[in-house]
């Protein structure tokens, strides 16, 4: 029988949330690996949010594959407490059959799914504009 340990080492979804986040970089296979060499680039965050917004990442000699994931998960807790804190809907569920997230009025009007529900599974890396954009799945 094979357990949790093995499900994570092919698992190619990278969890947004600490504990998530936590298991996946323990199984992560060539995380020092450079790939992004420059020490800045920009993320656009659209997903699940009102609109897109662009967050500066920095890391000082380039990111490695578990920077890199390390700093895009940051972000998003970033942006789901910042939500919680300026919103005056409270998270909670809506629906009976899919139970998915109520869309609160915070910062970012955020929908559809807690950050416990949301994986990285692509990071699409433009070195001509130092700028990255993100594969999200829930």
């Amino acid at each position: 029988s094979r357990g949790l340990g093995d499900v994570y080492k092919r698992q190619p979804y990278i969890g947004l949330a600490p504990a998530p986040l936590a298991r996946a970089l323990k199984y992560m296979r060539y995380n020092d690996d450079l790939v992004v060499e420059a020490p800045s680039i920009e993320a656009t965050i659209d997903y699940p949010l009102r609109a897109p917004i662009t967050r500066q990442l920095n890391c000082e000699g380039g990111f490695t594959r578990e920077q890199l994931c390390s700093r895009i998960a940051e972000v998003y807790q970033d942006i789901f407490r910042e939500e919680q804190q300026t919103s005056s809907i409270p998270e909670g569920t809506v629906g009976n059959i899919c139970m998915n997230r109520a869309k609160t009025d915070g910062r970012y009007s955020i929908w559809g799914h807690f950050l416990e529900d949301l994986m990285l599974h692509t990071v699409y890396y433009d070195p001509l504009r130092e700028s990255i954009r993100l594969g999200i799945d829930s």
